[in-house]
C-alpha cells in the first residue's frame, strides 16, 4: 500500500535524526514501527505542528512498506492523518507559494489548522480566505474563521494579529481587499 503526503523537515532539509532528503530519492529505516519511523501526514495542514514556522521546508512524499496509523480522528471533523513509514519516497520540495496555493483548496477545519501552526503573512491569509469564499459551499471562508476562533478559545493561544487578520475578512468577506474600508 502506498499513501500519498507531505513531510516536514528542517530549512536544511533534515530530519529530526539529522538525515538529509534529496528530491526523488528513497528512503528507509530498519526498525520497529512504533519506536522509530518516518513521519509523514496526508493533509498539508498537519505538518507544522511541532516544527517552527520560519524553520520548514516541506516535502511532498509517498510513503510504503510497514505503515502504522497514528491518525487522531476521535469522532472529530478536524483530525489529524498522520502515520509512521519505513519506506518515503521524496516527490520534491514544496515552495511557499505552492504551500498557499494548496491551502486555498482546503477544507476550513485544515484552513484554522494551518493559520494556527504556519503563521502565513497577512496577505497570504486573506488570499485563502478569498479563494474559500469564492468556492462557497457553505461559506467556507466563515467556517475557517469559526473554526480558528474555536481553536484560539480550546487552547487558550495568543494569535491576537492572526484572529484580527481573520476578523477582518470573516467581517469583509469577499470584498476583503476593501479591509479597513467599512465595505
Amino acid at each position: 500500500m502506498e499513501i500519498r503526503g507531505y513531510k516536514a523537515l528542517y530549512a536544511d532539509r533534515t530530519d529530526r535524526r539529522g538525515v538529509l532528503y534529496e528530491e526523488g530519492e528513497d528512503y528507509h529505516v530498519d526498525t520497529e514501527l512504533g519506536k522509530d519511523g518516518m513521519l509523514m501526514c496526508v493533509h498539508l495542514s498537519d505538518v507544522f505542528l511541532g516544527f517552527n514556522p520560519n524553520n520548514v521546508t516541506v516535502a511532498e512524499v509517498i510513503a510504503s512498506g510497514d505503515l502504522l496509523e497514528l491518525s487522531n480522528h476521535g469522532g472529530q471533523e478536524s483530525y489529524t492523518e498522520l502515520y509512521l513509514a519505513s519506506d518515503i519516497h521524496v516527490e520534491r520540495f514544496l515552495s511557499r507559494e505552492e504551500i498557499m496555493e494548496i491551502m486555498k483548496t482546503a477544507s476550513p477545519s485544515d484552513v484554522s489548522k494551518f493559520f494556527s501552526t504556519y503563521n502565513p503573512t497577512e496577505e497570504e491569509a486573506f488570499e485563502i480566505l478569498r479563494a474559500c469564499n469564492s468556492k462557497d459551499y457553505d461559506n467556507r471562508a466563515k467556517k475557517a474563521y469559526l473554526y480558528f476562533i474555536k481553536g484560539l478559545n480550546v487552547y487558550e493561544l495568543d494569535y491576537a494579529d492572526s484572529k484580527n487578520v481573520l476578523k477582518k475578512v470573516f467581517d469583509n468577506g469577499q470584498d476583503s481587499n476593501q479591509r479597513g474600508k467599512g465595505k
